[in-house]
Protein backbone atom coordinates (compact mmCIF):
# COMPACT_ATOMS: atom_id res chain seq x y z
CA UNK A 1 0.00 0.00 0.00
CA UNK A 2 1.39 3.34 -1.04
CA UNK A 3 0.52 6.85 -0.12
CA UNK A 4 -2.07 8.92 -1.96
CA UNK A 5 -0.41 12.22 -2.82
CA UNK A 6 -2.97 15.01 -2.67
CA UNK A 7 -3.07 18.75 -2.29
CA UNK A 8 -3.45 19.15 1.45
CA UNK A 9 -3.31 22.85 2.13
CA UNK A 10 -4.05 26.22 0.70
CA UNK A 11 -1.25 27.76 -1.40
CA UNK A 12 1.41 30.15 -0.21
CA UNK A 13 0.97 33.81 -1.24
CA UNK A 14 2.16 34.62 -4.76
CA UNK A 15 5.65 36.17 -4.90
CA UNK A 16 7.52 38.67 -7.09
CA UNK A 17 4.49 40.63 -8.32
CA UNK A 18 5.65 42.98 -11.09
CA UNK A 19 4.53 44.87 -14.21
CA UNK A 20 5.86 43.24 -17.39
CA UNK A 21 4.33 45.71 -19.87
CA UNK A 22 2.31 48.91 -19.90
CA UNK A 23 0.73 50.85 -22.77
CA UNK A 24 -1.44 53.95 -23.12
CA UNK A 25 -4.16 54.52 -25.71
CA UNK A 26 -6.27 57.68 -25.94
CA UNK A 27 -9.43 55.66 -26.65
CA UNK A 28 -9.04 52.64 -24.38
CA UNK A 29 -6.88 54.05 -21.56
CA UNK A 30 -3.99 52.23 -19.93
CA UNK A 31 -3.35 48.50 -20.32
CA UNK A 32 -0.85 46.72 -18.13
CA UNK A 33 0.29 43.15 -17.67
CA UNK A 34 1.13 41.81 -14.22
CA UNK A 35 3.31 38.73 -13.58
CA UNK A 36 4.07 36.80 -10.40
CA UNK A 37 5.26 33.40 -9.16
CA UNK A 38 3.42 30.68 -7.32
CA UNK A 39 6.06 29.86 -4.75
CA UNK A 40 4.55 26.67 -3.38
CA UNK A 41 4.78 24.24 -6.31
CA UNK A 42 6.67 20.98 -5.93
CA UNK A 43 6.89 20.98 -2.13
CA UNK A 44 5.93 17.99 -0.05
CA UNK A 45 4.94 17.67 3.58
CA UNK A 46 4.99 14.61 5.79
CA UNK A 47 2.45 14.31 8.59
CA UNK A 48 2.18 11.83 11.44
CA UNK A 49 -0.86 11.24 13.58
CA UNK A 50 -2.30 8.73 16.00
CA UNK A 51 -4.24 7.11 13.13
CA UNK A 52 -1.39 6.50 10.73
CA UNK A 53 2.35 6.51 11.11
CA UNK A 54 3.11 8.67 8.11
CA UNK A 55 1.11 10.58 5.51
CA UNK A 56 2.61 12.63 2.71
CA UNK A 57 0.99 15.07 0.34
CA UNK A 58 1.79 17.79 -2.15
CA UNK A 59 1.48 21.22 -0.58
CA UNK A 60 -0.65 23.68 -2.33
CA UNK A 61 -0.20 23.97 -6.02
CA UNK A 62 -1.76 27.15 -7.39
CA UNK A 63 -4.72 26.35 -9.66
CA UNK A 64 -5.95 29.91 -10.27
CA UNK A 65 -5.51 33.47 -9.04
CA UNK A 66 -7.56 36.51 -8.15
CA UNK A 67 -6.16 39.94 -9.01
CA UNK A 68 -7.46 42.76 -6.82
CA UNK A 69 -6.95 46.45 -7.50
CA UNK A 70 -7.45 49.68 -5.56
CA UNK A 71 -7.12 53.23 -6.87
CA UNK A 72 -5.88 56.10 -4.75
CA UNK A 73 -8.48 58.90 -5.00
CA UNK A 74 -7.57 61.65 -5.44
CA UNK A 75 -4.21 60.49 -6.76
CA UNK A 76 -1.33 61.78 -4.64
CA UNK A 77 1.51 63.65 -6.34
CA UNK A 78 3.89 60.72 -5.90
CA UNK A 79 4.23 57.32 -4.30
CA UNK A 80 5.73 58.78 -1.09
CA UNK A 81 2.58 60.89 -0.62
CA UNK A 82 0.45 57.78 -1.24
CA UNK A 83 2.14 55.98 1.65
CA UNK A 84 1.66 59.02 3.90
CA UNK A 85 -2.05 59.33 3.02
CA UNK A 86 -2.86 55.63 3.21
CA UNK A 87 -1.21 54.27 6.29
CA UNK A 88 -2.40 50.69 5.84
CA UNK A 89 -3.89 48.27 3.41
CA UNK A 90 -7.23 48.74 5.18
CA UNK A 91 -7.37 52.35 3.88
CA UNK A 92 -7.57 51.12 0.28
CA UNK A 93 -10.88 50.05 -1.27
CA UNK A 94 -10.13 46.75 -3.01
CA UNK A 95 -12.10 45.35 -5.94
CA UNK A 96 -11.64 42.12 -7.85
CA UNK A 97 -10.13 43.11 -11.19
CA UNK A 98 -9.66 39.70 -12.81
CA UNK A 99 -9.53 35.96 -12.22
CA UNK A 100 -6.92 33.99 -14.18
CA UNK A 101 -5.53 30.45 -14.31
CA UNK A 102 -1.87 31.33 -14.99
CA UNK A 103 0.60 33.55 -13.08
CA UNK A 104 -0.04 36.65 -15.20
CA UNK A 105 -2.96 38.88 -16.01
CA UNK A 106 -3.79 41.78 -18.32
CA UNK A 107 -5.80 44.70 -16.97
CA UNK A 108 -7.44 47.11 -19.41
CA UNK A 109 -9.14 50.51 -19.31
CA UNK A 110 -7.16 51.89 -16.38
CA UNK A 111 -7.05 55.67 -15.98
CA UNK A 112 -3.95 57.47 -17.25
CA UNK A 113 -2.05 59.40 -14.59
CA UNK A 114 -3.47 57.42 -11.64
CA UNK A 115 -1.86 55.38 -8.90
CA UNK A 116 -3.14 51.84 -8.46
CA UNK A 117 -2.37 49.21 -5.88
CA UNK A 118 -2.49 45.53 -6.88
CA UNK A 119 -2.40 42.31 -4.88
CA UNK A 120 -2.88 38.66 -5.81
CA UNK A 121 -4.31 35.58 -4.10
CA UNK A 122 -3.65 32.02 -5.22
CA UNK A 123 -6.45 29.43 -5.12
CA UNK A 124 -6.55 25.64 -5.07
CA UNK A 125 -9.05 22.98 -3.97
CA UNK A 126 -8.10 23.48 -0.32
CA UNK A 127 -8.64 27.24 -0.24
CA UNK A 128 -7.04 30.63 -0.83
CA UNK A 129 -3.60 31.91 0.00
CA UNK A 130 -2.88 35.05 1.92
CA UNK A 131 -2.41 38.11 -0.28
CA UNK A 132 0.82 38.82 -2.09
CA UNK A 133 2.77 41.94 -1.23
CA UNK A 134 1.09 45.06 -2.61
CA UNK A 135 2.48 46.50 -5.84
CA UNK A 136 1.90 50.22 -6.46
CA UNK A 137 1.84 51.35 -10.10
CA UNK A 138 1.60 54.91 -11.42
CA UNK A 139 0.03 54.81 -14.87
CA UNK A 140 1.57 57.12 -17.48
CA UNK A 141 -0.16 60.29 -18.66
CA UNK A 142 -1.24 60.76 -22.26
CA UNK A 143 1.04 63.28 -23.94
CA UNK A 144 -0.25 66.76 -24.70
CA UNK A 145 -1.05 67.36 -28.38
CA UNK A 146 1.45 69.18 -30.59
CA UNK A 147 0.77 72.87 -31.31
CA UNK A 148 1.28 75.30 -34.21
CA UNK A 149 0.77 72.73 -36.96
CA UNK A 150 1.96 74.34 -40.20
CA UNK A 151 2.05 73.17 -43.82
CA UNK A 152 5.51 74.17 -45.05
CA UNK A 153 5.27 72.98 -48.66
CA UNK A 154 3.07 70.91 -50.95
CA UNK A 155 4.11 68.99 -54.06
CA UNK A 156 2.27 66.42 -56.15
CA UNK A 157 3.94 63.62 -54.15
CA UNK A 158 4.32 65.01 -50.63
CA UNK A 159 3.33 67.47 -47.96
CA UNK A 160 5.98 68.91 -45.62
CA UNK A 161 4.53 69.86 -42.23
CA UNK A 162 6.02 71.09 -38.96
CA UNK A 163 4.76 71.55 -35.42
CA UNK A 164 5.88 72.36 -31.92
CA UNK A 165 6.15 69.33 -29.71
CA UNK A 166 4.35 69.26 -26.35
CA UNK A 167 6.18 70.79 -23.36
CA UNK A 168 7.41 67.34 -22.26
CA UNK A 169 9.38 67.20 -25.54
CA UNK A 170 10.57 70.67 -26.62
CA UNK A 171 12.07 69.69 -29.99
CA UNK A 172 10.64 70.89 -33.31
CA UNK A 173 9.59 67.92 -35.41
CA UNK A 174 9.21 67.50 -39.16
CA UNK A 175 7.47 64.74 -40.99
Amino acid sequence: AGFDFKTCGSPSPPQNLSVSSISVNKTTGVTLELNWNCSSNARKAVFTSQFCSKFSCDIAECDSYIIEAAEAKPPPKNIVDLHKKQKSEADLVWMEASAVDQPSGILNELEAGSIYAFRIRAINDAGMSDYSSILYVTTPQLPNPPTNLTIDSVTTNSIDISWIAPKENNNNNKS
